[in-house]
């Protein structure tokens, strides 16, 4: 649809103890992605993946990067749309393979991101 991808969809998830320490290159389309399915949008937290993170005012881990940062990966195949809609809560990058569309490090804000038409 022109508003993006339908809500409420299943996507691949997996979480990963800290961005620099995958266990995989998520960036190769050839990585086994059978991961679990998770709700989009939803937090992981409430799906069974690590704790509740309750804050408004502080960081809600420790200032150790990249000791404590979890990471989601998030897959979902197949997908024709021209707009991807969502939120983030810390940063994002958002590819469409092999390309990057955007990086974004301000959760909780609106973004978006040009995706050219020879790239479909």
């Amino acid at each position: 649809n022109k508003e993006g991808i339908e809500n409420n969809i299943e996507w691949k998830f997996i979480l990963v103890g800290n961005p620099e320490n995958n266990p995989f290159d998520f960036l190769d389309l050839k990585t086994n992605d059978s991961w679990k399915n998770i709700s989009v949008p939803g937090h992981w937290q409430l799906q069974g993946y690590d704790i509740p993170i309750y804050t408004n005012s502080t960081y809600p881990f420790p200032c150790d990067p990249p000791v404590a940062r979890r990471t989601g990966h998030y897959r979902l195949t197949a997908c024709d749309e021209s707009t991807i809609s969502g939120h983030v809560s810390l940063s994002t990058h958002t590819q469409l393979h092999p390309k990057e569309l955007g990086y974004n490090t301000t959760g909780y804000y609106k973004c978006s991101f040009h995706l050219p038409i020879d790239w479909l």
